[in-house]
């Protein structure tokens, strides 16, 4: 899966900092479990919706989609939405200024790591349109990266 373990837990741990500080007694922390299925509702409200529906439509009984109610209710579902969060925001002053992608980079990282791991590059590799073959077949040694492309021939 690209969102492995350390990235989910890292989303659900900076989103419970966030929602401490932004609504100190209100919020209720939310566990890895909650925070996988907000990520797959997320996903579903792109498939079912994208950008052009509020995202309450969907618990609608009239109209809504059933999984969207049996997985999380639109209640607890909204909190985690308002102070969704990807890193530490005590952190972000020292890097900010050289960094502008300090808000998303840890999770970034993972993310790349994650679908480096996902990935096994075959002996012929199309990178936009163009094919090059590889003489390297081992997946951890083919980076498919702008930044690597003159490993491959």
């Amino acid at each position: 899966m690209i969102i492995n373990d350390r990235v989910l837990q890292l989303i659900t741990d900076s989103t419970n900092k966030e929602g401490i500080w932004v609504s100190s007694n209100s919020f209720v922390q939310v566990d890895c479990s909650e925070m996988h299925a907000f990520i797959g509702l997320m996903y579903l409200h792109l498939i079912y919706q994208g950008v052009k529906e509020p995202a309450q439509s969907l618990w609608n009984e009239e109209h809504g989609m059933p999984i969207f109610p049996a997985t999380m209710g639109f209640q607890c579902f909204k909190p985690i939405l308002q102070v969704l969060a990807f890193n530490d925001k005590s952190t972000w002053n020292a890097y900010y200024r050289n960094d502008k992608l300090t808000s998303v980079r840890k999770v970034f990282t993972l993310f790349q790591d994650a679908i480096a791991h996902l990935y096994w590059p075959h002996e012929c590799i199309t990178v936009d349109e163009k094919l090059f073959t590889s003489k390297k077949t081992d997946a951890h040694s083919c980076n498919i990266g702008c930044r690597n492309i003159q490993n491959l021939e």
